[in-house]
């Protein structure tokens, strides 16, 4: 049995490049591990001691794949390919093949961060392509040695939920303290192997699997700038553009 915890799967906006053409280019956007992440890895790491499994991490690209075992991660699956910027569908549908190599993971843990555009909509996806229930923004993780109890707050209430079963859970950032390793721990954790799989090995067909991009489009429309220097003027003139407008 094992508690999967997947990690380092956003790029970085900020390191996202607009053309001028208004396309992104994301090929020197970075995937290191962002949001909550480290809160993640904290979760499974706790999880995974108390429920006597190991904890599994799995995430997008071999860069700097021992981060989370330098953080408690037993062990680490990296798929071999760039997926900086790659859609929402495409990154759950990799987690979720990774997910799948690993025996007995009934828990995936996921960190639910602000940062990255398709915080809320990867963990989702990523429980829809597993075939189990979400829950998200959780804000507290424990077990009783046996079973899984979730907390989400929402406005009005604190929602605790009993897990008995496979679910996908994303923290929130207040969800654990991260711990932070030592230059030993990163040592070890750089001379540990990381068992690589090729994108092709996982046979991944996920709809809208694109790399996201974007470009200007013309979209014929004008802008016309008015006097301001008399209101009943520009007033007058905005009517007239307006009927003009509809007239089109």
């Amino acid at each position: 049995m094992a508690v999967v915890v997947a990690f380092k799967w956003a790029p970085d906006p900020q390191d996202g490049r607009v053309a001028d053409d208004g396309a992104i280019d994301w090929s020197g956007a970075a995937t290191s591990a962002v949001g909550d992440d480290a809160v993640a890895v904290e979760v499974a790491r706790q999880t995974a001691e108390s429920l006597g499994q190991e904890a599994v991490g799995i995430t997008l690209g071999r860069k700097n794949a021992d981060w989370a075992l330098a953080r408690g991660a037993d062990r680490v699956i990296a798929v071999d390919a760039d997926l900086a910027g790659a859609s929402d569908d495409l990154r759950a549908a990799v987690l979720a093949a990774l997910a799948r190599r690993v025996d007995g993971a009934d828990t995936v843990i996921i960190g639910d961060s602000a940062v990255d555009s398709g915080a809320a909509v990867v963990p989702s996806l990523l429980a829809a392509t597993l075939g189990r229930p979400g829950l998200l923004g959780a804000t507290g993780v424990a077990t009783d040695g046996t079973a899984i109890t979730v907390e989400r707050r929402t406005r009005d209430a604190v929602v605790t939920v009993k897990v008995d079963g496979p679910a996908v859970i994303a923290v929130a950032a207040d969800a654990a303290t991260p711990r932070v390793p030592g230059m030993r721990d990163v040592l070890m954790a750089r001379k540990r192997p990381i068992e690589t799989v090729e994108l092709a090995e996982l046979g991944v067909d996920a709809p809208g699997a694109e790399l996201l991009t974007s470009r200007r489009t013309d979209s014929g429309r004008q802008a016309q700038l008015f006097d301001g220097a008399d209101p009943q003027q520009a007033a007058r003139q905005l009517v007239a553009a307006l009927r003009s407008a509809e007239a089109v």
